[in-house]
């Protein structure tokens, strides 16, 4: 049997360089001391600026300002090979390094590495330049090129378990990867068009074929997140799905919902509405990071409410200590019960997504007196009625078109209507009352009432109510001035004068007692 060759070399080798051949990578300025033979071997590397690319791995050289440690390789009785290094220490002006590795190569098949790198003092800005792009899927690349943006690493680590040929292991059986750290006061731009993360901790987790992103501490907005996980599958790449909770101002959710992509459904209903007071949101979406994906996204939130204001603009009421949960998904917006006070009358409401990109708002308000009198100051009523209120919010172009309805109806009971005539009611009468309210784009306001046998059609303009009024009374014009002090005019076409309008008359009530006489603001008959 022929005896194996023996040899031993040493050297030292100054500002070396390679070329880049297969998994080894193109090397620069090195500095090594080398001791090897033919069964075993080490290079103890030690200098200062020098440059390594693993072509197969990295778009660009990672230049060092520091590269030491010791590397060994050794054949085994069973004929394998073994390269390993305990102590390998890199640092570039983006990271510092430090590796540990075993890697197996038998004489035939697959060689199996077990690498672990601790690294520190990071730049997430520059983190691209450590990404083994060329074994990741493109659009993954470019995602975490534009979207991890800014920040400090102050600690992670990377592992490799298993042959390198499969890496990353999409199978899972395949082997372990894991590239895992933290991040501190970064920002995350998951999505154009789509509100960043900022002044964000997180811990970044690449595992097998998962990418997953957990925030505990940052801002959307002006808006605190308490925890926010983003995730999704590398290979086949899916959408990007995010969950999380935002608290503070409602300016923030509000503004989600009309800067967002979400604007096309919301921006009828935030435009109707101002929204002020704090609150919380918890949302679970879907976000593609490719155009290349036929998922088209989802959303899906839950907007809570903490005594916050709620003003419909163009009619100008504003809800008091609003309360509850708004459900928000992309067929618009709904709620089962909200809690608020209108004018100091406590009201429930619901709210329901219609086709079309239509809202429909129902309510129901329990209206006192003093609250009707904060509306109408004179008005001549006491005593308490339950409300019905119907608002639909059409998508944008109708509203545009055609402006605001509100429709109201209440049959009375509870409430006195001290009025002359087939007007007034006691409180155990019950009498259907409807009002119809229309906010036009012209400005111009309108409403039409019907109460018992009487119906009013009246416009606002030039300073005053201007209208018909018709009953089995009387019928004719009617103006009522804004003005308190000027007289309400009535220019009739018929008049039945079969009442007392004497301010010295009185009357009774249901038990016999004498009550004042009607209480009617001051008006000019014609």
């Amino acid at each position: 049997m022929q005896r194996p060759i023996e040899w031993e070399f040493s050297a030292t080798l100054e500002r070396l360089e390679t070329s880049a051949t297969g998994m080894l990578p193109e090397i620069k300025g090195i500095r090594m001391v080398v001791a090897a033979a033919h069964d075993r071997g080490s290079v103890k590397f030690a200098g200062g600026k020098a440059s390594i690319h693993a072509k197969s791995l990295f778009r660009q050289p990672i230049l060092l300002q520091q590269l030491a440690g010791e590397l060994r390789w050794q054949k085994q009785a069973n004929g394998e090979w073994l390269l390993a290094s305990d102590n390998l220490i890199a640092t570039s002006e983006d990271i510092s390094t430090m590796t540990s590795f075993r890697y197996m190569l038998p004489p035939q098949g697959k060689g199996y590495l077990d690498i672990v790198t601790d690294f520190n003092k990071g730049r997430v800005e520059h983190a691209s330049r450590y990404y083994p792009a060329f074994r990741m899927k493109p659009v993954v690349v470019e995602w975490l090129d534009r979207s991890l943006l800014g920040g400090y690493i102050p600690s992670g680590r990377f592992r490799i378990q298993g042959p390198l040929a499969s890496f990353p292991f999409e199978d899972n059986d395949d082997g372990f990867f894991e590239a895992i750290f933290n991040v501190t006061n970064a920002e995350i731009d998951y999505k154009e068009g789509w509100p960043p993360l900022r002044n964000t901790d997180a811990l970044v987790r690449f595992h097998g074929n998962r990418l997953t992103i957990e925030a505990a501490k940052g801002k959307i907005y002006d808006n605190r997140i308490g925890h926010v996980t983003m995730a999704m599958q590398l290979k086949p790449l899916t959408p990007l799905h995010i969950r999380g909770d935002l608290s503070g101002p409602l300016d923030g959710p509000v503004r989600l919902l009309t800067e967002s992509p979400l604007k096309e459904k919301f921006a009828p209903l935030m435009e109707a509405l101002e929204v002020r007071g704090d609150g919380g949101l918890s949302v679970d979406m879907l976000v593609p990071i490719s155009r290349k994906l036929k998922h088209r996204g989802s959303f899906s939130g839950d907007l809570e409410l903490r005594n916050a204001e709620v003003t419909a603009k163009r009619v100008a009421v504003a809800l008091q200590d609003v309360n509850g949960v708004l459900h928000i998904t992309d067929s618009g917006a709904s709620a089962e019960q909200l809690r608020a006070t209108l004018l100091g009358s406590p009201l429930t409401m619901a709210i329901t997504p219609k086709p079309g990109g239509a809202t429909q708002i129902t309510a129901e308000i329990d209206l006192a007196d003093a609250s009707l009198q904060q509306v109408i100051a004179d008005a001549p009523v006491s005593g308490r009625a339950v409300w019905n209120v119907n608002l639909e919010v059409p998508s944008l172009a109708e509203m545009r078109r055609g402006g605001l309805v509100v429709n109201s109806s209440s049959d009375l009971k509870g409430m006195e209507i001290d009025l002359p005539l087939t007007l007034g009611k006691t409180r155990q009468q019950s009498r259907k009352l409807e009002l119809q309210w229309r906010h036009s784009n012209s400005g111009a306001p309108s409403f039409k009432l019907d109460y018992g046998d009487m119906k009013l059609n009246m416009q606002h303009r030039q300073g005053g109510w201007n209208g018909e009024i018709s009953s089995g009374a009387l019928a004719g014009r009617l103006t009522i001035p804004d003005a308190r002090g000027e007289l309400v005019r009535a220019d009739l076409e018929r008049l039945d004068l079969a009442f007392s309008l004497d301010s010295q008359a009185a009357r009774s009530d249901s038990g016999g007692k004498r009550r004042s006489p009607h209480h009617l603001r001051p008006f000019h008959l014609t």
